[in-house]
């Protein structure tokens, strides 16, 4: 499979961005294998210029995977890691549970309030009130699993 980059949108593509000037962008990737292990920062330069292309031009492309929601530490407010950015990708894919929310690699407030909703809603917590309630545990990992599992 490809995946095409949207040059001109932010936040991994959860601000859309209608138009696109032409000019040099750098397009940064990290391929993870199934099991979440990252890659090292790939770099590009990207020239952009509008119009169409001609018809014995290929467009470029980038391998995409899909996203495993196999974690095996418990992630927590403070954390930053490539688990964390992984967690964060997983949870936008659930609109009304991560709307808008960055993919920065860093367990702040947003992604916590995400991981709450993803708990209440998935009936991982049975109130605010309980042990665990914005954590990334033992319970809410297998739900993750259950509810994001796909081929994993």
């Amino acid at each position: 499979p490809n995946k095409q980059i949207d040059l001109c949108s932010k936040f991994g593509g959860l601000i859309k961005s209608p138009t696109c000037p032409d000019g040099v962008y750098m397009v940064y990737v990290k391929f993870f294998t199934n099991s979440g292990i990252a890659s090292e920062v790939v770099s590009q330069k990207v020239n952009l210029v509008t119009g169409s292309l001609p018809s014995s031009q290929p467009t470029s492309s980038v391998p995409s995977s899909p996203i495993s929601p196999v974690f095996t530490k418990n992630l927590y407010l403070g954390v930053q890691s490539a688990d964390v950015r992984r967690l964060q990708k997983l949870l936008a894919s659930l609109p009304e549970i991560y709307p808008k929310g960055p993919v920065t690699g860093y367990f702040g407030s947003q992604t916590r309030k995400a991981v709450q909703k993803f708990q209440l809603k998935y009936q991982v917590v049975k109130s605010k009130n309980e042990l665990g309630f914005g954590v990334l545990g033992v319970k809410t990992r297998a739900k993750l699993r259950e509810v994001l599992g796909g081929n994993f």
